[in-house]
């Protein structure tokens, strides 16, 4: 299968290549779906988010961790997430982001910086497929969605980011010729933001829009093989992932990209094959939902020791994902950028 559908699959048809469903064995109890919603103590204002897709239907299971699990401990919570769920993201206070692909189109709200809050909210993306986000304040401030495919009625367009908000939707969306595919964006304190794409081709691109707007610029200097997420680190670097085509990943991080990039250090190799990764608080680790194989591998969470010049595999878990294909991870706090 192309690289470039693992996550087509996603979000088009992995309910329909998924077949069968059980236990899973993760402490908390046997998931039945949809899943009955386990809430995480009162103090529990910090963990790690792991979303997958379950199998033989269209249910998004979140499950909370506790940051370090090195212990390959059970959830601390679970929720369900949006129907057709394909991602997920935090913002700079905590609340968690859902995303759900088509039919819905959907962008959700979790109350933080509780572990698995109630819902605060939710919109529809008009403009495409939401399949990756990024906030400072996803409660009442921009939301930038990265829709991996646009699409008006039957027709399906290249992908786009949408700026929107909770209370008033999505009002704006900006695309750029070298798109055809998006798989991360990153937004920044100044309001700027990026998408990594991919063209028509299967070619990584990088594009910057200055104040989330206008028709972009494609990033100079750009050196990743592969599309992947992005994060922003607490010096500001941009952190790039490169999933690669059925073969382990690659890290790079780089500095400016206003538009031209300079590598500040990578390619560092995975572990495996990861299609998205995020920061914690301190930007001291990065963990990645990987999987083993297309499709019916067997998903893990790969935990990363993080520097702008050097990462270390310390360990990584399983506990709760059960044999279901894991979509997305993303640490509450996220990095402070």
């Amino acid at each position: 299968m192309p690289r470039e559908r693992v996550r087509t699959v996603s979000v088009w048809v992995a309910i329909v290549l998924l077949a069968g469903c059980g236990g899973n064995g993760n402490g908390i109890s046997s998931l039945s779906f949809p899943a009955a919603p386990v809430h995480a103590p009162e103090t529990a204002k910090a963990g790690l988010y792991v979303a997958y897709f379950t199998r033989g239907s269209d249910e998004f299971i979140i499950l909370g961790y506790p940051s370090n699990n090195r212990r390959n401990k059970a959830p601390i919570c679970q929720m369900t997430g949006p129907r057709s769920g394909d991602g997920i993201a935090v913002d700079a206070n905590g609340n968690l982001i859902g995303l759900a692909a088509f039919p819905t189109d959907e962008v959700v709200v979790y109350k933080g910086p509780e572990m698995c809050g109630h819902e605060l909210g939710s919109f529809r993306d008009p403009y495409g497929y939401p399949y990756d986000a990024a906030s400072a304040d996803a409660a009442t401030g921009t939301i930038a969605v990265a829709n991996s495919f646009d699409y008006e009625g039957s027709k399906t367009y290249s992908g786009s980011i949408s700026v929107c908000t909770l209370a008033g939707g999505c009002t704006s969306n900006l695309t750029n010729a070298a798109i055809q595919e998006v798989w991360g964006v990153a937004l920044d304190r100044s309001g700027d933001c990026w998408a990594a794409a991919t063209n028509q081709s299967a070619a990584a691109y990088l594009i910057y829009f200055k104040h989330c707007a206008g028709t972009g610029s494609v990033a100079t200097g750009y050196k990743n093989p592969y599309s992947g997420s992005l994060d922003i680190d607490r010096s500001g670097n941009l952190v790039s992932l490169s999933g690669t085509g059925g073969q382990s990943g690659e890290l790079y991080v780089y500095k400016g990209c206003k538009p031209a990039c300079s590598l500040v250090g990578g390619p560092f190799g995975l572990a495996g094959e990861a299609l998205v990764g995020h920061l914690d608080g301190n930007s001291a680790t990065y963990a990645t939902a990987t999987i083993s194989e297309y499709i019916s591998g067997q998903g893990e969470v790969d935990v990363y020791r993080y520097s702008p010049t050097k990462l270390t595999h310390e360990y990584s878990f399983t506990n709760g994902i059960g044999n279901n294909f894991i979509a997305s991870t993303a640490y509450n706090p996220r990095s402070k950028e």
